[in-house]
């Protein structure tokens, strides 16, 4: 909820030609979202304690899963100057 507070604080409070008003916006979306899935989590969390749900386990490829978790995670560790490496 910072996230969001601080970017409405920044639009409302300062000076915003429309590019910045537009990055400012999505900044509060992208946080929003973020928000939102954490407390779905945390019910499904909830729920599974209070054994309303149960989840169905299945075998997984590991390495293809690791794989896909490192690739998704390059983008933002460039940003960075970081890298991702996975080895199994």
């Amino acid at each position: 909820l910072h996230t969001i507070t601080l970017q409405t604080d920044l639009l409302l409070d300062s000076p915003a030609g429309p590019e910045r008003a537009r990055r400012v916006g999505e900044a509060i979306r992208q946080a929003a979202r973020a928000q939102g899935q954490i407390i779905r989590d945390l019910f499904d969390v909830s729920a599974i304690l209070a054994g309303k749900m149960q989840l169905a386990r299945q075998p997984v490829d590991l390495p293809e899963v690791i794989g896909a978790a490192a690739a998704s995670a390059r983008p933002a560790a460039a940003r960075l100057s970081a890298a991702v490496k996975a080895r199994l």
